[in-house]
């Protein structure tokens, strides 16, 4: 999610802005942090992996070990899961069920897949308010293919965020879609030459990727 960072850094939302978080939400969740202009690595480089914030402390236990982790709400892969719990349970045919036509039913009014995003938004929205307390970001940055469901989760994430975080803390902070949604990392890869020139055999990998 480095690329993703890179991309709205130079092109997005995050053009002049030293502090900001990148989220996306594809198979899994994957994460940046940027403070002060500079991706955090952490002790040995494995800083941003904030799909594996907890959101539920009892809930399902994920394949990293912890329980309740944001990806088991949130990605896409955990989207299509959930609905196709619901509808085994309501006796109703899978259909090969993905993420995106969770999203198309949402988007047409169905019951079970309203349960499932909105599950899906208070989760985010407990995450990032989170992310806000701790990092104090200008900006949250969202991408990858769940996002591409458009101003409907948007508008979700920011009204779940502000039930959940102080007024101080979120005044001033935005909530914005990826440049150019799943194309970002495409293009963050492409930036990283701007970034860093082309890299020589010898040269570390100490920058902002």
């Amino acid at each position: 999610m480095n690329v993703l960072a890179l991309t709205e850094k130079y092109l997005g939302s995050c053009i002049g802005v030293e502090d900001f978080i990148c989220l996306a939400l594809g198979t899994g969740v994957g994460g940046a942090i940027i403070v002060e202009g500079r991706l955090v690595h952490g002790s040995w480089g494995g800083a941003g992996e904030l799909g594996h914030m907890s959101v539920d402390f009892k809930g399902p236990t994920c394949v990293c070990g912890g329980k309740g982790c944001l990806e088991h709400y949130a990605s896409g892969t955990s989207i299509a899961r959930r609905m196709r719990e619901k509808l085994t349970l309501n006796n109703e045919p899978l259909d090969n069920l993905e993420s995106r036509d969770v999203i198309a039913r949402w988007r047409e009014g169905d019951r079970l897949a309203t349960e499932v995003m909105e599950e899906t938004i208070a989760a985010l929205g407990s995450a990032i308010a989170s992310f806000i307390h701790i990092f104090n970001p200008k900006v949250i940055v969202i991408g990858g293919g769940v996002a591409e469901a458009g101003e409907l989760l948007f508008e979700g994430i920011r009204r779940e965020v502000a039930t959940r975080t102080m007024p101080s803390m979120l005044e001033g902070v935005r909530i914005e879609a990826a440049y150019r949604g799943n194309s970002c990392g495409m293009i963050g890869a492409a930036l990283q030459i701007w970034e860093y020139g082309v890299p020589s055999l010898s040269s570390s990998n100490e920058g902002f990727i």
